[in-house]
């Protein structure tokens, strides 16, 4: 796996989570917050916890590790679709630049950080960018 390929995923990535923000876009506020039997309680849970893992590496790849989870009920930030998917588009923008800048070198080398959980692996940076896409 090289930067070019990294990119090449990225770009899918950043396109298939349009696909899924366009989709979602078309449901109304309340199906948005309407509890679901899906994991994280309801589609806005579950978007959240989507953003989160993108927020979360990046900030670990740049060697910042978040040491809290975002929670949907710890973060009542997003409260309609429209201030989730403003969020979402900074992120996208902010992953996208970390991406972009990445080294080859950089991609082979081992973060290390303290995950959420209190655990502190070492792994290298293009095991996670390519865990991340699949």
């Amino acid at each position: 796996m090289n930067k070019e390929n990294i990119l090449i995923l990225y770009k899918y990535n950043a396109w298939s989570n349009a696909k899924i923000l366009d989709a979602a876009s078309g449901l109304t506020q309340e199906q948005f917050l309407a509890p679901a039997p899906f994991p994280h309680g309801s589609l806005q849970g579950t978007l959240v916890h989507a953003l989160f893992g993108e927020w979360v590496w990046r900030k670990r790849w740049q060697g910042i590790p978040p040491t809290v989870r975002l929670k949907l009920e710890d973060f009542p930030g997003f409260p309609s679709f429209a201030s989730l998917r403003t969020r979402w588009a900074e992120e996208e923008t902010q992953l996208m630049n970390f991406v972009v800048n990445l080294t080859e070198e950089r991609l082979y080398n081992k973060i290390k950080y303290t995950s959420t959980e209190g655990y502190p692996p070492f792994i290298p940076c293009q095991g996670r960018v390519n865990a991340k896409i699949v």
